[in-house]
C-alpha cells in the first residue's frame, strides 16, 4: 500500500454515531515531512505514471490538430524578436498562444472538441471536497494550463521545422519529383540520393530481387503429374511455391530506399509544410493562424496524413513530458493549497516507506497498552540471517511444537531474532521506533462502580499516555 499524505485532514475529527470530537495531536510522518512529499509530484510524477504517455499523446495532438501548419510563424518571430532577447521571447510566447487559443475558439472542430471534452474531464475528476464554484474554476485553470502547454509545443515544432528551411539544413524543392525507382516520392533532400550519389559505387544495392532465380525454382518444383501426387506432396509443393512467391515480393520492395526514409523524417516534414504552406498562401493570403477551407480541399489527403503522421513523432517527445509537469505541479498545488486531492495525489507517487502498525500488550493489571510503531523507510534488499534462532519452530506445523525443545516453547514474540530476514544494510532508518504510547485501564467491575461517593466511572476507561523515555528506548 502506498503512503497517505496527513497534513491535508483536519486537526479537529469527529467520529461516532454521536460525531464526538477529537483534537489530533501527532500524525505519521509529520506534516511537515507530507507536505514536502507531496511536492515531488512536479517532478516525479511522469516517471513513476509513464503508462499515461499515450493519453497525453493523443490528447495534445487532438488540441493543435486543427491549426497545421503555421506558415510563416517563424519569420513572425524574427519580425517581433529579432535580438532573441528571452524577455521578448516570452511576449511572444504568450501572445502567440492567445491568438491560437482564440483561433480555436472560432474556426477549430476537432481541436475544440478535444479542449471542450478535457475540461469537462478534468472538472469532474476535482476533489468533490472543494466547493463547487471552486472545483469549477480550478478545473477550468488546470484545462487552461494544458491547452497553453500543447500550444507551445505546436510553435517550438512548427518554428523548428521553418527554421531547418531557412537555414538551408534540409533541402525542399516546389514540386515533388517522382522516382522512376518505386512507387514512392523521394525529395532532393532524401538520404537514398545521397547514397546513390556518393556511396552506390561502393556497396552492392540490396534492394534487386533475384526474380528470375526464384521463378525457375518455382518451375522445377511443380511437376506435369501434379495431379498424381500424394495429398501431402502437393500441400507440401503448394507451400513451397507460396513461399517462394512471397520471397519474391519482398525482394521487389525498394528495402533499401524505404529504410533510409524513415530516417529522412525531417526532410519529408520540412517538404510536406513547404507543399501545404504553397497552396494555403496562394495569392498573398494571411494563412500563419487561419487557414481558408476552399484551399484545404485542394491539399490531398495523402500530403495531409503523412506530414500529421511524421511531425506527430517529434511532437509527443515535446508533449508527453510538458502534460506530466503541468498535471503533477496541478496535484502538487492541490494538496497544498486546497488540502484536496489526497488519495490522487499520493497513489501517483507510489511512496512504499514510512510504514506504521500497531503494537497491543495486556499487563498484569489487565490495563491494554497500545504502542504505536513506526519505519521511516522499508528496506529493499534482504539477506538470511545467519544467526536465526527459529528453526524447529518453523518446521512444525502451526499451533503445534513438534519435539520436545525447549526453543520450540518458546513462543515466537519472544525469541531475540525472530525474522528469518534481514536488511542487506543496517542503518538507523530501517530501525522501527514508538511514535505514540496509549494506556486503557481495565474496565472495572460493577462492585468497584458503586463504590466511593457513587461515582460513575467512564466505559471507555481511555486515559492517554505519552512517555518520551520510553518511546526512545524501548525496543521491538
Amino acid at each position: 500500500a502506498f503512503l497517505h499524505g496527513t497534513h491535508t485532514f483536519s486537526k479537529n475529527i469527529k467520529v461516532g454515531e454521536n460525531q464526538e470530537t477529537y483534537t489530533r495531536v501527532g500524525c505519521f510522518p509529520s506534516e511537515k515531512v507530507s507536505r514536502r512529499l507531496s511536492w515531488l509530484n512536479m517532478w516525479h510524477f511522469r516517471w513513476r505514471n509513464w503508462r499515461l504517455d499515450i493519453v497525453w499523446a493523443i490528447t495534445y495532438f487532438g488540441l493543435v490538430s486543427s491549426l497545421f501548419p503555421l506558415c510563416g510563424i517563424y519569420d513572425d518571430y524574427l519580425q517581433f524578436n529579432p535580438s532573441h532577447n528571452p524577455l521578448i521571447l516570452i511576449a511572444w510566447l504568450s501572445q502567440s498562444v492567445i491568438a491560437l487559443f482564440m483561433q480555436i475558439l472560432a474556426a477549430g472542430r476537432c481541436s475544440l472538441l478535444f479542449a471542450i471534452l478535457l475540461s469537462l474531464v478534468l472538472i469532474l475528476t476535482t476533489d468533490l471536497k472543494m466547493r463547487t464554484h471552486v472545483r469549477i474554476m480550478w478545473g477550468l485553470t488546470h484545462g487552461l494550463a494544458h491547452i497553453a502547454a500543447a500550444l507551445c509545443c505546436l510553435l517550438f515544432v512548427e518554428c523548428a521545422t521553418e527554421w531547418l528551411i531557412d537555414e538551408g539544413i534540409v533541402k525542399i524543392t516546389s514540386i515533388s519529383v517522382e522516382v522512376t525507382t518505386g512507387e514512392t516520392t523521394a525529395l532532393a533532400s532524401s538520404l537514398y540520393q545521397e547514397y546513390m550519389t556518393h556511396f552506390s559505387h561502393m556497396f552492392v544495392n540490396v534492394t534487386p530481387a533475384f526474380q528470375g532465380n526464384l521463378s525457375e525454382t518455382a518451375s522445377m518444383t511443380m511437376h506435369d503429374d501434379f495431379a498424381k501426387m500424394p495429398a501431402f506432396q502437393q500441400l507440401h509443393a503448394q507451400v513451397y511455391v507460396g513461399l517462394i512467391q512471397f520471397s519474391n515480393w519482398i525482394n521487389g520492395i525498394p528495402l533499401l530506399q524505404a529504410t533510409l526514409s524513415l530516417f529522412d523524417l525531417p526532410g519529408r516534414i520540412a517538404q510536406r509544410h513547404s507543399d501545404l504552406c504553397a497552396t494555403l498562401c496562394a495569392d498573398g493570403a494571411d494563412c500563419m493562424l487561419s487557414h481558408d477551407p476552399v484551399k484545404l480541399v485542394f491539399i490531398s489527403r495523402t500530403t495531409m496524413v503523412t506530414y500529421a503522421s511524421a511531425i506527430f513523432l517529434y511532437f509527443v517527445v515535446l508533449a508527453i513530458p510538458s502534460a506530466g509537469a503541468v498535471f503533477g505541479t496541478w496535484l502538487a498545488l492541490t494538496l497544498n493549497v486546497f488540502k484536496a486531492q489526497y488519495n490522487e495525489g499520493f497513489s501517483s507517487l507510489r511512496i512504499e516507506h514510512w510504514k506504521n502498525f500497531l503494537k497491543l500488550h495486556i499487563n498484569k493489571n489487565g490495563d491494554l497498552e497500545v504502542f504505536a510503531i513506526g519505519l521511516r523507510r522499508v528496506p529493499k534488499q534482504w539477506v538470511k540471517d545467519p544467526e536465526w534462532d527459529g528453526v524447529v519452530q518453523a518446521r512444525t506445523p502451526k499451533g503445534k511444537f513438534g519435539k520436545e525443545d525447549d526453543n520450540a516453547r518458546i513462543p515466537s514474540w519472544s525469541w531475540q531474532r525472530p525474522s528469518k530476514w534481514i536488511p542487506r544494510k543496517k542503518s538507523r532508518k530501517f530501525t522501527p521506533e514508538v511514535i505514540d504510547f496509549s494506556l486503557i485501564t481495565k474496565r472495572p467491575s460493577a462492585a468497584a462502580q458503586y463504590d466511593v461517593n457513587h461515582e460513575s466511572i467512564p466505559e471507555s476507561g481511555y486515559v492517554p499516555y505519552q512517555d518520551p523515555i520510553r518511546a526512545r528506548t524501548s525496543s521491538f
